[in-house]
């Protein structure tokens, strides 16, 4: 019979470890996971992926500038932001 000590258990534990990340680390991502048809149409149709963030951040300031009006909007939210925040968005606006 052989008596095993914490420490060699310990050690088989972190090896076998090792050796799973080692192995997942080297299988090719295709191979992690497979989407049905239906699950790729929705991950690759998914606004976050197909939308620019500066094209739905400027979409959203003009829908609100809209609805609140040029005015209240500067006065009631773009006069108390950061300008140096804005500056940025603006610029990207622009681009």
């Amino acid at each position: 019979m052989t008596h095993l000590n914490r420490t060699s258990v310990d050690a088989k534990a972190r090896q076998n470890m090792i050796v799973a990340n080692l192995y997942l680390l080297s299988s090719p991502c295709s191979h992690a996971f497979v989407l049905t048809s239906g699950q790729q149409q929705v991950f690759y149709g998914d606004p976050i992926r197909t939308t620019q963030l500066s094209e739905y951040v400027g979409a959203m300031l003009r829908t609100v500038e809209t609805v609140c009006g040029a005015e209240n909007f500067q006065s009631m939210y773009l006069s108390k932001s950061d300008p140096l925040v804005l500056e940025q968005i603006w610029a990207e606006l622009r681009t």
